[in-house]
């Protein structure tokens, strides 16, 4: 693991990361593992949505993901702008499309270190893989989102 900050928010709870395996998640684990900051973002979407993503906030974007591993709440984010949100959802919403295209042909979408508790695995993830992201995709038109108010599907599976 490359990243910095990850590295030392994994460390808090496992200790050195030396001799720790890595535990490959796929994607539909990460999909689980994101699927709770839909909820975090809802109260909020009306707003997000009328916004148009401006790289000019994603530094503000990943100092809000680092507070976010601190103090994995909604209320964290009360003071950060909506163009950061739009930011982080555009993000989040990206990742979610590659974490589904990553479990249908099979791939490991990433790794997390064996051991650290389920309650670290969302922020962890937010800052292995939103922290920083260059959007692999083009741009969302979220002016219509709508967030699932339910769990993941059980499945990738087309029926």
């Amino acid at each position: 693991m490359k990243n910095k900050l990850a590295i030392a928010f994994f460390e808090r709870f496992i200790g050195s990361l030396d001799n720790v395996q890595p535990v490959p998640v796929s994607g539909w684990r990460l999909v689980e593992i994101l699927w709770p900051m839909n909820a975090v973002f809802r109260p909020y979407l009306e707003r997000i949505r009328s916004i148009e993503y401006s790289p000019h906030f994603e530094a503000e974007a990943d100092k809000a993901i680092e507070m976010f591993a601190e103090d994995p709440r909604a209320e964290t984010w009360n003071d950060v702008s909506p163009g950061a949100w739009r930011v982080i959802l555009e993000r989040h919403q990206q990742m979610l499309t590659v974490a589904q295209a990553n479990e249908m042909i099979g791939n490991i979408v990433t790794v997390l270190p064996a051991g650290i508790p389920k309650e670290a695995e969302l922020p962890g993830v937010m800052l292995v893989l939103l922290h920083g992201m260059k959007l692999p995709l083009p741009l969302g038109d979220r002016s219509r989102l709508e967030l699932p108010n339910i769990p993941p599907p059980e499945s990738m599976m087309l029926h």
